[in-house]
């Protein structure tokens, strides 16, 4: 069973509890948080004052492996689609919004994933599920197993 709660109308307040009931129930040392457009930031800032480590990530950012990736958004989801093909068990929506983004190579020669815009069009509605799913592996991926370390794999 994998346990996730949508929170498209809560408030500050709402979110920061959610994350610390998830934060106590399953042990977490590190989280991110889908800083893209800066809606993350008050939750972020909140959750650190109740001692919490959590980091905001816009997948527009600079990726870990910038010499690979555009983007951390591209780097995130290829790195979600190699942890599937490991084994990795993801149910059918977050499927469904994997199987709707398509990798092109960008002008520096990079694997690219297609606009976001793009990937609603396909599917009808926003990848979110996908994306929260996408984020949690990344961060596994690039946080040392000391809490608030952040790793700069290369």
């Amino acid at each position: 069973m994998v346990d996730y709660k949508e929170m498209r109308e809560a408030d500050t307040f709402q979110i920061v509890d959610a994350i610390s009931t998830y934060h106590g129930k399953f042990n977490i040392q590190n989280m991110f948080a889908d800083g893209t457009g800066g809606y993350s930031k008050g939750p972020c800032d909140v959750a650190t004052d109740k001692g919490l480590d959590i980091t905001g990530i816009n997948f527009a950012q600079k990726a870990f492996d910038f010499n690979t990736y555009p983007n951390a958004r591209t780097e995130m989801y290829l790195e979600l689609a190699k942890a599937v093909k490991q084994g990795f068990w993801v149910n059918d929506i977050v499927k469904e919004e994997m199987l709707a983004q398509a990798v092109t190579i960008n002008g520096r020669g990079l694997q690219a994933l297609v606009p976001k815009e793009d990937v609603k069009k396909v599917l009808g509605h926003s990848p979110d599920l996908c994306d929260a799913v996408a984020l949690a592996v990344y961060a596994m991926n690039h946080t040392d197993p000391i809490p608030g370390k952040m790793s700069q794999k290369e």
